[in-house]
């Protein structure tokens, strides 16, 4: 409500009209399950379950669709502190996004690893390189850095920066999938 869109065009759909435009509320459902073994996983969810619709200005609005995901991975020993973590994600958007993610990690003991992805896609493809640590066995912290390599990205933004911070609740084994028992 402080907001000031005086200066700013009234027209422009991200902005809207007057501040109510922009405070509404809507429905947004979405699920999915995780299977887990000590060296496998395999998961599927979705998105946007219920299409809701979200209208910016005096435009008739916007439907998001259903936003599936399908996943799958395992865990390998490479030698007796290292193990490799290889994985695949596919999702699929209607109308257009269709993407595949490849994902190589590589892990020190418990602690720490390194990794990197290649998003295959025809809207937001890119390469990322990844790097976290595991504090005791309920927290984690990681950074990712993200290079698009498809032009529908890029004319918004070359690369990327993040930083995410984990709590895993409920863990009574001390233990979660992609970390090595020792």
């Amino acid at each position: 409500s402080k907001a000031e869109f005086a200066s700013l065009d009234p027209d422009d759909p991200a902005i809207g009209f007057n501040y109510d435009e922009l405070n509404k509320k809507s429905l947004e459902l979405g699920g999915g399950v995780w299977f887990y073994t000590p060296e496998f996983y395999a998961g599927a969810s979705v998105l946007n379950i219920s299409t809701s619709k979200n209208k910016f200005g005096q435009s008739a609005g916007t439907s998001y669709s259903p936003n599936y995901f399908a996943s799958i991975g395992g865990r390998m020993l490479l030698a007796e502190k290292f193990s490799l973590l290889p994985s695949v994600m596919f999702q699929y958007s209607k109308p257009d996004l269709k993407c595949v993610n490849i994902t190589g990690k590589l892990q020190y003991t418990d602690m720490l690893w390194l990794g990197a992805n290649y998003r295959y896609s025809n809207l937001v493809g890119g390469y990322t390189g990844i790097a976290g640590l595991n504090i005791a066995n309920t927290f984690n912290i990681s950074y990712a850095y993200e290079i698009s390599n498809t032009s529908e990205l890029q004319q918004f933004s070359g690369s990327t920066h993040e930083i995410m911070l984990g709590i895993i609740f409920g863990n009574r084994y001390e233990n979660v999938f992609n970390r090595n028992t020792y």
